[in-house]
C-alpha cells in the first residue's frame, strides 16, 4: 500500500524493532507503519482455527481498526521496524481503498478451491508484493516456513512440503545462496505449474 504520509511526522515518531514471531501490541487508539520486514494479520474463529488475514510489509498501515475481525493479532514473519501513527492521521481515502483491494486479493486466493492453485497464487502475489524482480523470476530473502505457507492457504504442512518438492523439480522454485544468505527464486510463470484455474491479475507494488 503507497501511503501519502507526512514523512517529517513519521520521523519523530519512535521506531520500534520486533523479532520473528513477535505480536505488535494492540490498541485502540494506534495504528502501526511497517517500515521494514513482513508482519501477518490473524483472526481465529471460537474452535480456536487460526485464518491469515494478510501480508503487509513496507509501507503498509495495519491495525485492528482497519479489520472488522473482533479476534485480531499482528504476527512478525521475520525482523520488523515500525512506528505507531494515531488512528486520527490515519484517514486519507486512497489508502483505504489499497488496504481493500489487497484484503480482496487474498481473499480470492483463499478462496480457490484447488490446494496447489492456493499455493502457486500465493506464491506468485507473495513474490510481487515482497520480492526483487530479476528478469523471469523474483527474489525474496524472507524465509517462511512451509507451516507459514500452510497456515496461510489453509492447507497442511505435508501437502505443501509435497507441492513445493513438485515445483522445485519443475524449476519454477529454487533457493538460492550469496554468501551467508539463502534466497528463495520464484519464475514469474509459476501460476502455469499445475493445470487448475486462470491467472490471478496481481501487479508488483509501488512505493
Amino acid at each position: 500500500m503507497v501511503l501519502a504520509l507526512d514523512h517529517q511526522y513519521c520521523d519523530h515518531q519512535t521506531p520500534y524493532h520486533f523479532s520473528r514471531r513477535e505480536l505488535l501490541p494492540f490498541s485502540h487508539k494506534q495504528l502501526w507503519l511497517i517500515e521494514s520486514g513482513i508482519v501477518r494479520s490473524l483472526t481465529w474463529d471460537l474452535d480456536g482455527r487460526v485464518f491469515v488475514l494478510g501480508l503487509w510489509g513496507n509501507g503498509d498501515v495495519v491495525g485492528q481498526t482497519l479489520s472488522g475481525s473482533e479476534h485480531y493479532q499482528l504476527e512478525c514473519l521475520s525482523p520488523v521496524t515500525a512506528r505507531q501513527l494515531p488512528i486520527s492521521y490515519y484517514c486519507q481515502r486512497n489508502e483505504l481503498l489499497s488496504y481493500l483491494k489487497r484484503t480482496e486479493k487474498f481473499l480470492i486466493i483463499s478462496q480457490m478451491r484447488s490446494v496447489s492453485d492456493r499455493l502457486v497464487h500465493f506464491l506468485e502475489y507473495f513474490a510481487y508484493q515482497f520480492g526483487t524482480a530479476t528478469g523471469n523470476s523474483f527474489l525474496l530473502n524472507i524465509y517462511l516456513t512451509h507451516q507459514d505457507i500452510a497456515d496461510t492457504i489453509n492447507s497442511s504442512r505435508v501437502t505443501v512440503t509435497r507441492l513445493m518438492g513438485k515445483l522445485h523439480r519443475k524449476g519454477y522454485v529454487r533457493w538460492h545462496r550469496d554468501k551467508r544468505k539463502r534466497f528463495l527464486v520464484i519464475q514469474n510463470s509459476i501460476t502455469q505449474a499445475f493445470t487448475h484455474g486462470q491467472r490471478l491479475n496481481v501487479h508488483p507494488r509501488t512505493d
